[in-house]
């Protein structure tokens, strides 16, 4: 909560600001810009609820790496006693080994939602790009307009892209 309500603070108040001056500057271009937050906010939502399950699986597997750790601090002459040490060890490292595999898992399907959200957010600034530049061409803005506007949607956009990972965390 320390990190993420700040965060989430901060890119609420970046839109509120950005979205009257990009509104402002030119409406139909600010529309185009628009276009991609619902998919990004879709795709997150959908994305999170599928794997929601994979963060279960990996505290499932933490709590079993920490029971083992613990049990064998806490009966460790009842180990050496028995002369089970290489037992608890491997039993020990395949709980760890069972935790790594698993938190890679979740890391990998981290990497894909991060790489397809950075894809859609840039994609969309493409597109203001494109569009922008018709409509500098056309002469419904001016090149002042067209840099101001772009600068605005990277500050527009980004805090969009960075709502997913505050959702992730």
């Amino acid at each position: 909560i320390n990190n993420q309500l700040p965060e989430m603070f901060r890119a609420v108040i970046v839109l509120a600001i950005t979205l009257p001056v990009l509104l402002n500057l030119n409406w139909k271009l600010t529309l185009i810009s628009m276009a991609m937050i619902p998919l990004i906010v879709a795709f997150s939502i959908v994305y999170f609820r599928k794997i929601q399950g994979q963060f279960t699986i990996v505290e499932t597997a933490d709590g079993a790496m920490s029971t083992a750790l613990q049990e064998n601090l806490s009966g460790v002459r009842v180990v050496r006693a028995f002369g089970r040490e290489r037992y608890e060890r491997d039993k020990f490292a395949d709980r760890i080994g069972t935790l790594r595999d698993r938190v890679k898992h979740l890391i990998g399907l981290f990497a894909i939602f991060w790489s397809l959200m950075d894809f859609m957010t840039i994609l969309q600034q493409v597109v203001v790009l494109y569009f922008g530049a018709w409509f500098t061409i056309r002469g419904d803005i001016s090149v002042g307009t067209f840099i101001v506007f772009t600068s605005y949607v990277g500050m527009f956009l980004w805090p969009f892209r960075n709502l997913g990972r505050q959702l992730s965390d």
